[in-house]
């Protein structure tokens, strides 16, 4: 918008005429708000998004090493290998007992059970889990001894018929040697008892303690094993010591 002023001179000669520009006015609803610094200092500036703040419900991350342990023994669980390794190849040697014997011994006691086969040595081998009364029975049968059935005149008679001259040998490893041990005391009450006032058969006993391993300390685990004997054996004597028990005979047997 602009307004002209006139004036002139008193000849009426030179004119002028001067136009005053006026800032056009702009009218608003309201009060305008300053604008406080320049529009770049703003044009980055992004307001932080309230769900991207970390929460109490969020669940915090794992360690990493607990997880590596973790890992790490399921690995072990699961290895095939490493679990075939421990009891199986551990207790290979239970059933050859006479080669976890010393070697100043090994030889003699070789030749007694017929050489590496051991054809004249009975191997029982038991674990934990073995059951009292057929492990009795089983070294009842062994040692010869049966319990006569009722026969009119007497009963409950013993008699025993040695089947053959063979060694027995009981052998047992880890928690199954507590086991052993009470069977075979058991087995000596019943047969006839381990007095040395009691009538009929001696039997031997020699207790050989051994290790499955004897290279790998680690990977011992030990071994037990009682050998029955129905002759004594001066080998295992002088190194393990030596007991005895009776097997009753029949009445009226030599």
């Amino acid at each position: 918008m602009s307004s002209a002023l006139s004036s002139s001179g008193a000849d009426g000669v030179g004119d002028t005429t001067l136009f005053i520009g006026t800032a056009a006015s702009y009218a608003s609803d309201g009060p305008t708000l300053p604008i406080i610094g320049s529009a770049g200092e703003h044009s980055d500036w992004v307001a932080p998004n309230p769900e991207d703040r970390p929460t109490e419900k969020d669940p915090l991350p794992r360690p990493a090493k607990k997880q590596r342990t973790q890992d790490h023994l399921s690995k072990v669980s699961t290895n095939p290998e490493a679990s075939s390794k421990r009891p199986k190849v551990e207790v290979e040697g239970l059933h050859q007992p006479w080669t976890l014997l010393p070697v100043e011994v090994l030889q003699q006691v070789e030749k007694r059970v017929a050489g590496e086969r051991g054809e004249k040595v009975e191997v029982v081998v038991w674990t934990k889990n073995q059951n009292v009364k057929s492990g009795i029975n089983r070294l009842k049968s062994l040692l010869g001894f049966e319990e006569a059935p009722e026969a009119g005149e007497q009963s409950g008679r013993e008699i025993t018929t040695r089947r053959n001259d063979k060694l027995i040998a009981v052998s047992a490893y880890g928690e199954g040697t507590t086991k052993l041990v009470g069977i075979v005391e058991m087995t000596k009450r019943v047969v006839g008892g381990a007095t040395k006032e009691a009538s009929g058969e001696t039997w031997f006993t020699y207790t050989v303690l051994s290790s499955t391993s004897e290279r790998d300390v680690k990977n011992k685990v030990p071994v037990l094993t009682v050998w029955l004997s129905p002759t004594r054996i001066p080998e295992l004597k002088v190194t393990f010591g030596e007991q005895t028990f009776k097997v009753k005979r029949t009445t009226g047997a030599d």
